[in-house]
């Protein structure tokens, strides 16, 4: 008679889906197809900071609002025909022109910054750079910073959104699927 075997084998495998081959694949893909950054940087300019520049002339400064105009600047406004007081920067309304087009930015694979504005415009609002950090002034001693290029908290989070957007485009183009449950893994016991 033969004896039962009190022995037992268990064997456990694991099967994923997609296979981690593939999902490498995939990865190399999102690799080729992002390469550069430019195109979302170029739509948070466009779709934020422009119009957050504009803003923060519409407001007279965000979060805070910019020093008002010494004695001095308001005479001398007031002899010329414009408002003593306000709005400030906003006399001609030049600055605002030129610190909200497109093409005070440089943008490229990895960064947007704004140029100088003495650099742009034929360099007509090279004041705003001194009212953006603050400096000396041949007439009335000392210019108070009123910085309006300024990336607003608000702005950061339209920013990440615009950029989370993109990037799950980039992953569609990849072929990269990230619907719920696509990527699942289970054990069988034999």
């Amino acid at each position: 008679m033969a004896k039962a075997s009190t022995a037992s084998t268990l064997v456990i495998s694991e099967n994923w889906f997609p296979q981690p081959e593939i999902v490498a694949t995939y990865y190399d893909n999102l690799g080729i197809v992002v390469r550069s950054f430019r195109e979302p940087l170029d739509r948070a300019v466009r779709r934020v900071l422009i119009p957050s520049i504009k803003e923060n002339f519409a407001s007279g400064g965000r979060p805070d609002s910019w020093a008002p105009l010494n004695e001095f600047t308001q005479k001398k406004r007031k002899a010329k025909g414009y408002g003593e007081a306000g709005p400030i920067l906003k006399r001609t309304g030049l600055l605002e022109k030129v610190a909200s087009q497109l093409n005070i930015w440089t943008i490229d694979r990895d960064s947007a910054t704004a140029k100088p504005l003495a650099t742009v415009f034929g360099g007509k609002a090279a004041y705003g750079d001194v009212h953006q950090e603050g400096g000396p002034s041949g007439t009335s001693g000392w210019i108070p910073a009123r910085p309006f290029l300024v990336i607003q908290d608000w702005d950061k989070y339209e920013i990440e959104f615009i950029f989370t957007e993109w990037l799950e485009e980039m992953t569609l183009r990849s072929g990269f699927r990230m619907e719920p449950g696509y990527f699942y893994s289970y054990l069988s016991c034999t």
